[in-house]
């Protein structure tokens, strides 16, 4: 197949592709100009193709892979006055060199494009400024004590870039103030990394976060890989279940904390990055610290600024706000009818002591909401560990209470097994012989004998 026949096969996409596209012949004759040439060149496809490119676009470097046979990627030239980026490549055949394909892009273009985005950018930011006028970031915190203190020391930590140690049980919402306070800081428009370390070997941790070089280890990426300090440089980096960390790791963080510099593993030299650090635990740092696994140097480095998240048995005042919230975003998420919690449901919620705090909480409420029939969340709605531990709503409590004539054939039955005769057994209930024969019969018990003989 010619070059004109392929080119004509191609055009079939190449006619919608928004790149601009040249093709010429092993003669350097043009043979296929796509619709895009014509947007940057100003040039009609019929006004080129047929004609040599050397007559046509003189300055093109089309002509050189020609000679060559080799690609050109990413060359700048200029098509009139318009600057272009193109990637220029032979097509063979076989071996044999058919002809060559420019493809090119204006950078004119891209330049607008930037401009557009930035501008539709800064509009987004205004209107989350009128809809979050305290810039929370859409973030829930309540009203105890303890979050607000939380919440005033994160949004302080976001202005600078020190490091940021938080701290609390699992489930607590670490990753979430984590993203609030980068979304906050002056590099929100930054990539923002997250990463559990506890979630991954150490063998595969290591090279995750710094990096390897081709043929650092069996099954290494060819031409190496970068690792996630490379990929947050000039963003935030946010280092969740830190204390899990080995001592290899954590001298190989510390250096790169101290420093600002990585080297990836099987590499030599040092590459120096622009990392925000965020990090998070469950574990008392201090404690491990004084166990011996974890580096005090390196802890100290960590907390500049501490934070800690308090667990939801610690601020039971801010359950129904965030039960509240939780709901209405599940019952988006899942396309179900608005729910609300009725007197019983968030009574269990409060007394409960919540282990998995506030993931605890969605999963209970996402459980809740696919089950509910009648559009209220109540105790019935909840798993069966909330009537164990959070107590009973009044009316299942009544319900468990026994009525006064099933109490008084308990304690007939106990006196017809205890006693021997029916006038011990009528002075120990308080009643004469004759009310305890009428009661006997009032529960059917007058055929039942007592455990001896009556004499």
């Amino acid at each position: 197949m010619g070059m004109n026949e392929l080119m004509h096969t191609a055009a079939a996409v190449l006619d919608h592709v928004y790149d601009g596209v040249a093709a010429i012949d092993d003669r350097g004759k043009i043979v296929y100009v796509n619709p895009a040439n014509e947007r940057i060149t100003g040039l009609k496809s019929e006004e080129l193709v047929g004609r040599q490119v050397k007559d046509a676009i003189p300055s093109a470097h089309i002509l050189d892979v020609l000679v060559t046979g080799e690609p050109v990627i990413g060359v700048r030239t200029k098509v009139g006055e318009r600057p272009v980026v193109s990637n220029i490549v032979p097509v063979l055949e076989a071996g044999r060199l058919l002809g060559v394909v420019s493809v090119f892009r204006d950078e004119t273009e891209l330049h607008n494009l930037a401009r557009q985005l930035s501008q539709a950018n800064e509009t987004i930011e205004q209107l989350a400024r009128l809809v979050d006028p305290e810039g929370r970031g859409g973030m829930i915190t309540g009203e105890s004590e303890a979050m607000q203190k939380a919440l005033a020391l994160a949004t302080k930590a976001a202005r600078v870039s020190s490091p940021v140690l938080i701290q609390g049980e699992s489930g607590t919402g670490k990753e979430v103030l984590a993203r609030y306070i980068h979304d906050q800081s002056p590099r929100k428009s930054q990539p923002f990394v997250p990463i559990n370390c506890a979630a991954i070997p150490e063998h595969l941790l290591e090279s995750e976060l710094f990096g390897h070089e081709e043929g650092a280890f069996t099954g290494s990426k060819k031409g190496g890989r970068p690792g996630l300090f490379e990929i947050a440089d000039g963003g935030t980096l946010f280092l969740d279940e830190v204390g899990d960390m080995s001592m290899h790791l954590q001298a190989k963080l510390l250096r790169a904390i101290q420093f600002q510099e990585i080297r990836r593993v099987g590499g030599t030299g040092t590459k120096q990055v622009d990392v925000r650090f965020l990090f998070a635990t469950h574990h008392n740092l201090l404690e491990s610290v004084a166990a011996g696994s974890f580096r005090e140097d390196l802890y100290y480095r960590m907390e500049v600024v501490s934070i800690h998240l308090p667990s939801l048995r610690e601020r039971p005042e801010d359950i129904p706000v965030f039960a509240v919230h939780a709901l209405s975003k599940i019952t988006k998420k899942l396309g179900l009818p608005a729910l609300k919690i009725g007197q019983g449901g968030m009574q269990a919620f409060r007394r409960y002591p919540w282990p998995g705090n506030i993931r605890e909480l969605e999963n209970v409420l996402e459980q809740a909401a696919i089950l509910d029939e009648d559009g209220v969340v109540e105790l019935n709605d909840l798993p069966k560990r909330f009537g164990d531990r959070a107590g009973r709503h009044e009316d299942e409590l009544f319900k468990e209470i026994p009525t006064l004539e099933e109490m008084e054939e308990k304690l007939l039955r106990q006196a017809l097994r205890t006693y021997v005769t029916k006038g011990e057994a009528a002075a120990a209930l308080g009643v004469s012989r004759a009310t305890l024969y009428r009661k006997l019969e009032k529960y059917n018990l007058a055929g039942d004998r007592f455990s001896h003989n009556e004499t």
